[in-house]
């Protein structure tokens, strides 16, 4: 949905703007299989908190970007945050949830993966007609803020939350 506007308001040829999703891919496939290496060696929790990290710096960077060469580069470090949390989704469901919650829970977040393409487009396309392309950036970080502020508040309270504790930065690594 924002190829076009990336045309228009950098002054670009499509092909070359297609670049964006390409490099994208490119970083994903390249980043994704290191996961698992990253998982023998770090806790969950430091790999989600740093995937989100970097996830959210290639936010940023894109937001603030002045041109196409550093859009590419802000898409290309996103990737390196969505690939890691892509397996580390599943690998935290057979970790934390119990045995007999985890069909429940990977239906749940098999519904999410599954309609976030379809809805996705939509909504993306909404925000750029009315807000512009680099709104689609923002919208990570500043939607990120509130979730953050109810995880340090909810967990970290035994037994409250104890099965998000991974997730949680104010709480202790399990």
């Amino acid at each position: 949905m924002a190829l076009p506007a990336l045309t228009r308001d950098l002054r670009l040829t499509t092909a070359t703007v297609q670049w964006v999703i390409s490099g994208y891919l490119v970083a994903m496939a390249i980043v994704l299989p290191v996961t698992g290496y990253l998982l023998d060696r770090f806790s969950v929790r430091r790999i989600f908190i740093g995937s989100l990290t970097v996830f959210s710096a290639g936010a940023l960077i894109g937001a603030l970007a002045p041109g196409f060469g550093l859009l590419l580069t802000a898409r290309i470090v996103q990737a390196g945050g969505t690939a890691t949390m892509v397996p580390l989704l599943m690998t935290s469901v057979m970790r934390y949830v119990p045995a007999h919650r985890r069909g429940a829970t990977m239906g749940a977040t098999s519904i999410v993966v599954a309609v976030a393409p379809a809805l996705g487009p939509a909504f993306g396309g909404a925000v750029i007609d009315h807000l512009g392309w680099r709104w689609i950036f923002w919208i990570t970080p500043l939607s990120r803020w509130p979730s953050s502020r109810w995880e340090s508040s909810s967990c970290g309270r035994p037994p409250h939350c104890a099965s998000c504790r991974w997730i949680c930065p104010a709480s202790p690594c399990p």
